[in-house]
């Protein structure tokens, strides 16, 4: 979407036309005539990426390498017939490392491969921070691989007069969602916490 504004302001009414957008692309997807279902994703692009009343407009080589790697950051993987399902974190990430190749393998004459083939050591890091003001909560997660990641922003001053309070409710849903991301739970999973400065001791909950 191309942001013809220079007001930040206006951002919000963009996302919300992008919103509705996309519940008339979903509710059209999920009729059987609609053939495979598609995600969609908003990337926000300023009118002065694209375009210049005065001069010809060429972004240097590195903002097109960050666009990209922040659009196909967010993309969903095309998911083929014969692949498992995959956990809705994942991610279809610009840059993924490889599994590493496991000790041993449990040799079994089964349709589908045990969940601890290539699961070892599996881990998921969770990073998060607060906005100056301390009203904003912003959370970003990620496997050891780079294969699954999300990210979330959540409003502490919206729903509850004390800070704390809405801090607490928070992270119940940020632990749910560290949760969901251990996929397969019948794996081994290792939680690293990390926050961009000391972290206070009412946080310690």
């Amino acid at each position: 979407m191309v942001n013809p504004f220079n007001d930040e302001a206006m951002l919000p009414q963009l996302c919300a036309a992008f919103n509705r957008l996309f519940s008339v692309y979903a509710s059209r997807a999920k009729k059987p005539s609609a053939g495979p279902e598609r995600d969609l994703v908003l990337q926000v692009i300023p009118l002065s990426f694209l375009a210049n009343w005065d001069r010809l407009t060429i972004p240097p080589p590195k903002a097109y390498v960050k666009l990209a790697f922040e659009l196909y950051s967010r993309c969903s993987p095309v998911q083929r017939e014969y692949q498992i399902t995959a956990s809705p974190f994942t991610s279809g990430s610009a840059v993924r490392l490889a599994k590493t190749i496991p000790r041993t393998i449990d040799f079994r004459l089964t349709s589908r491969p045990p969940d601890g083939l290539l699961g070892g050591n599996s881990s998921i890091h969770l990073a998060y921070s607060w906005s100056a003001d301390q009203e904003w909560l912003a959370c970003a997660w990620t496997d050891h691989l780079g294969a699954q990641q999300w990210t979330a922003v959540y409003c502490l001053q919206q729903s509850e007069p004390d800070r704390w309070a809405a801090f607490s409710d928070t992270v119940k849903e940020i632990l749910d969602t560290t949760k969901d991301m251990t996929h397969p739970p019948s794996q081994s999973w290792k939680i690293y916490l990390v926050k961009d400065c000391e972290i206070q001791q009412r946080e310690q909950i």
